[in-house]
């Protein structure tokens, strides 16, 4: 009996150990799960994990461009003289014609409209056949067999005839009769405005490879003012190697220096806007950050943006005012692709399965892809009473910097219709959200396996006190059975 008892002895102690066991695969299933307990608290460290993640890179180009603005390159290139350029003009004008020729034409292909009244009356195909170039110049469409103006930026023009017209420049005509002879035509000429000032402009004018339904054949021409376009003549090959090595090192896409009134005079690469005023750019909110650096006298790091010739790549912009011992000189502009955000935002570690985490502007577009469906980004507007939260918030603040406080845990359902568990957080120096959520399925899922953990821990613990008693019981019987024996 004694063999026997030995026996249950060891059982017991088994289950001890079992029971141990258990105990301590709880403790840290439970330490790995955020779900059980801690669901909010998880979310809340995850936000915060991504937002110092954004928030340190933005810093990091902060950095950068203090160190690039502070060089004596930066200074001395600002400080040179700053001339029209007939190179930036030219180079500015044709990248124009360019985009202008596809718009009208790929309208054009998909438009049930083919008429040149249709097309007159059409808002869309009005914006395509008058472009912006520059400062003050513009896209225009003639009909090329009369030489009639047909769109203009300003309607005055409108029904002028560039051939007949004793107003048009001699230098103008002979352009408009070698596109009429060739197909293509481009050259400087002198122009006199509404106000009568006249002024040397450059165009350049190509056949619209389309002819409308009812017959007219028309070209479209793209000219920009000389004085529009401001750069230097003067930097050296020494600065240009010192400016080219630093945007390779810290990998940006450019590095541009900028006058006091606002014109990119000099480009370290793609310098298709060389010479003119960074205001006037449509593809990202410069303007926006160039009257908040001169009111903040603070770096300003905006967008992110498309530009026109890369319309698959995003990037943002970095803009900072640049001083000579208290001498206001201009700005420095370094643009890079936002390649990093993305890299920290689509880090999908610790989502588990329905888990998302993605980012928007201040307009609510997304700029970052969520994890489960792809959207084009800088088009699909976010409308969560989740993002209305972040939004309302960024109001509150006033866009000032404050201490990274917890949020609320919001119930919501998401952008493609799912009720998920969620929350938000600023990137303060740009005013993007951070959106990180999970789905309400893998919250039950989970607390339902911690559920059936738990039945099993208190299984085994009656189990393990069973045990006791039957052993306690035995013993006693035992030694009761052995006296009366005896």
């Amino acid at each position: 009996m004694k063999k026997f008892g030995n026996i249950f002895l060891v059982i017991f102690i088994l289950c001890l150990l079992i029971l141990g066991g258990f105990f301590m695969y709880h403790f840290i299933y439970s330490r790995s799960v955020p779900f059980e307990g801690y669901l909010e608290n998880y979310i809340n460290e995850l936000s915060l994990l991504k937002n110092n993640g954004v928030s340190d890179y933005i810093n990091e180009k902060d950095k950068d461009v203090n160190f690039i603005k502070n060089s004596w390159v930066i200074k001395e290139i600002l400080r040179m003289n700053v001339t029209g350029d007939e190179e930036a003009v030219r180079t500015a004008v044709n990248e124009i014609l360019n985009i202008a020729v596809k718009d009208v034409v790929n309208y054009f292909i998909f438009s049930e409209e083919k008429t040149l009244f249709g097309f007159k009356n059409d808002i869309q195909f009005n914006r395509f056949a008058v472009q912006k170039v520059g400062g003050d110049g513009y896209t225009s469409i003639i009909d090329k067999n009369s030489g009639n103006i047909l769109f203009h930026k300003h309607p005055a023009f409108v029904g002028l005839n560039l051939l007949e017209d004793e107003s048009v420049n001699e230098d103008l005509k002979n352009l408009i009769r070698l596109n009429l002879e060739q197909g293509h035509a481009a050259g400087f000429y002198e122009w006199m405005d509404l106000d009568g000032e006249i002024k040397s402009k450059y165009l350049s004018i190509s056949d619209i490879p389309i002819e409308t339904s009812d017959g007219f054949k028309l070209a479209i021409a793209s000219t920009a003012y000389l004085d529009d376009f401001h750069i230097v003549n003067e930097v050296t090959g020494q600065m240009e190697n010192n400016l080219f090595n630093f945007k390779e090192y810290f990998e940006y896409d450019n590095l541009i220096i900028v006058s006091k009134a606002g014109h990119a005079i000099y480009m370290v690469d793609e310098k298709s806007y060389l010479g003119t005023n960074i205001q006037d750019w449509k593809f990202g909110s410069f303007l926006e950050a160039f009257n908040e650096v001169n009111q903040t006298k603070e770096t300003v790091v905006f967008g992110p943006f498309f530009e026109y010739n890369q319309k698959d790549v995003l990037k943002i912009g970095i803009i900072s005012s640049v001083y000579d011992k208290g001498e206001f000189l201009g700005y420095v502009l370094l643009i890079q692709k936002i390649d990093a955000i993305n890299n920290i935002l689509e880090n999908f570690k610790g989502l588990k399965e329905t888990g998302d985490t993605y980012m928007t502007n201040k307009e609510k577009l997304l700029i970052t892809s969520p994890r489960f469906k792809n959207f084009d980004l800088l088009a699909q507007e976010i409308k969560t009473d989740n993002m209305d939260h972040c939004v309302e918030y960024m109001k509150k603040i006033k866009g000032k910097e404050v201490a990274h406080e917890e949020k609320e845990i919001y119930e919501y359902l998401n952008y493609y219709g799912d009720f998920v568990l969620g929350t938000y957080s600023v990137v303060f120096k740009t005013g993007w959200c951070i959106v990180v959520e999970f789905g309400e399925t893998e919250l039950f899922k989970n607390k339902l396996e911690n559920k059936y953990l738990y039945i099993i821990f208190l299984s085994f613990t009656l189990l393990v006190i069973l045990l006791f008693f039957v052993k306690y019981y035995i013993d006693k019987r035992y030694k009761v059975f052995s006296g009366s024996k005896k």
